[in-house]
């Protein structure tokens, strides 16, 4: 249809545009919580520059130290909405110069450096004394992840285990939130489906492999020196990149500062790239639907994303009383995008091209 997500499903069929619209309104909630998370990876970056090279001490000495350097951010009264809003104004401006001057060209330059730094924290990981085990953690599949409480194989774990990959796949490949639906909205006729969905699976699976390489050996190691379960530091969430990381990095010595920048700015370019994509998806929702002009959709959307990600922003400190379904505002809308809304769009649209739409026009599309 060469349309977006919110308009390309009802000119299809009219009785399914509500797959469009809950299509759209996913990027519209993750955006905010992201940038919020990418202004949390943006005052590492500071931390550790400053670290680097105005001498500032290092905040990954213990548990306590690290753990009370994220707390006191994350409760701060103005800052995380600070580095959140700079977060969202940096997409904004990649998004007003278009797809070609834009995105195209930041990805040219951010997609390399994120590949070169990725691959050269790898090899640094693999070199390190001990990493051995964690290699072989990393590598060897074991079966003792799906057992439950009593050591025995649990279905239940099994279920968890799935839903964490699904929930994985659909952000690592963009799915069922508009983003390929937009982007292909732009290919030429004579663009290949078939070879630019090898080349995604190619690199998509490559670049996983590489950043569990990056973290997960460094953390067993560490793990393992300094007695913590190696189930707890992996499943550590959030914490584990803000807090446990850096205490791994403070084991390093004399290298902790280079490798915490270098580390947290691969982060800020693989979390710029998909927040400008996700961003990209609601404009041009609101292009093709107000047909309004890129700009002036680009900063009414900017507008909507400032005012949700207040919430995201906030939930840590002023706001920390306020839940939602008792959760926090950011870990609220993180569950409903995640876990509610994407898995009904995916069926939906699954439905909908193997029933309404027929395969026939798909094999057209896909033979063209």
């Amino acid at each position: 249809t060469q349309q977006s997500q919110l308009t390309a499903y009802t000119k299809l069929h009219r009785k399914w545009g509500f797959i469009g619209l809950l299509g759209t309104i996913i990027p519209l909630l993750i955006v905010p919580y992201y940038c919020v998370i990418g202004g949390w990876v943006l005052k590492y970056f500071v931390a550790y520059f400053k670290m680097t090279f105005m001498g500032a001490p290092s905040f990954g000495v213990d548990l306590a130290t690290s753990q009370g350097f994220f707390d006191s951010f994350i409760s701060a009264p103005f800052a995380p909405f600070g580095y959140g809003s700079i977060f969202v104004i940096a997409c904004a401006l990649v998004i007003t110069l278009g797809v070609k001057n834009g995105i195209e060209k930041s990805n040219l330059i951010l997609m390399p450096l994120l590949f070169a730094l990725a691959i050269l924290l790898s090899i640094y990981v693999i070199c390190l004394p001990d990493s051995g085990q964690g290699l072989k953690y990393y590598f060897i599949p074991s079966m003792d992840a799906l057992a439950g409480s009593d050591g025995n194989f649990s279905f239940a774990q099994l279920g968890r285990t799935i839903l964490g990959a699904m929930g994985q796949m659909f952000y690592s490949l963009s799915l069922a939130m508009g983003i390929m639906i937009t982007y292909g909205s732009y290919m030429r006729k004579h663009d290949s489906i078939e070879k630019s969905v090898r080349h995604i699976e190619i690199f998509d699976t490559l670049i996983a492999m590489i950043a569990g390489l990056m973290i997960v050996p460094v953390v067993y190691t560490f793990a393992s020196k300094t007695g913590v379960s190696v189930k707890e530091a992996m499943n550590a969430g959030p914490s584990l990149m803000f807090i446990t990381l850096p205490q791994v990095f403070r084991t390093l010595g004399a290298v902790e500062p280079w490798i915490g920048l270098a580390f947290f700015a691969l982060v800020i370019f693989a979390a710029l790239t998909s927040a400008i994509s996700l961003y990209e998806a609601c404009v041009a929702s609101f292009c093709d639907l107000l047909h309004i002009e890129r700009k002036a959709a680009t900063f009414f959307t900017g507008a909507i994303i400032l005012f949700l990600a207040t919430f995201s922003a906030l939930g840590y400190g002023a706001w920390a009383d306020v839940t939602v379904c008792g959760q926090q505002f950011l870990d609220f809308f993180d569950f409903i995008t995640n876990s509610v809304l994407m898995p009904i769009v995916a069926a939906a649209t699954c439905v909908f091209i193997g029933w309404v739409l027929k395969p026939k026009e798909i094999e057209a599309e896909v033979e063209a």
